[in-house]
């Protein structure tokens, strides 16, 4: 894909991590515009899950028995040229961005957690 102009959609599951549950990428998955999946992978996050949040992603304790880690996911998705984990982790980071934002202005927060 390096170069190409191809249009891909991304879909990426969080799980939280640490005692304030910040969250951490666990899926990662890819398709290309005709749905074909380019790839598609549990991802180890970095930390130590508190939270799988398995009623909105999907994810449980068994899919990280053989998640791959996320520095190998992050060299996987390298060698595809694209960075998808690096920008599930950009995203992340633009949502907590906004998250901040909308609090300091007194508004509800974007999705909550169980």
């Amino acid at each position: 894909m390096a170069g190409s102009r191809e249009v891909v959609a991304m879909d990426c599951e969080m799980v939280g991590l640490g005692p304030h549950r910040e969250s951490g990428l666990a899926r990662c998955s890819l398709v290309n515009v005709h749905g074909a999946v380019l790839y598609d992978k549990f991802i180890r996050p970095e930390g130590e899950i508190t939270d799988y949040r398995t009623r909105v992603s999907g994810v449980t304790p068994q899919h990280m028995v053989g998640a791959t880690p996320f520095a190998v996911a992050r060299l996987e998705n390298s060698l595809l040229g694209h960075s998808s984990v690096e920008d599930a982790r950009a995203t992340m980071e633009l949502y907590q961005i906004s998250q901040r934002i909308r609090a300091r202005r007194g508004l509800p927060r974007l999705a909550v957690s169980d």
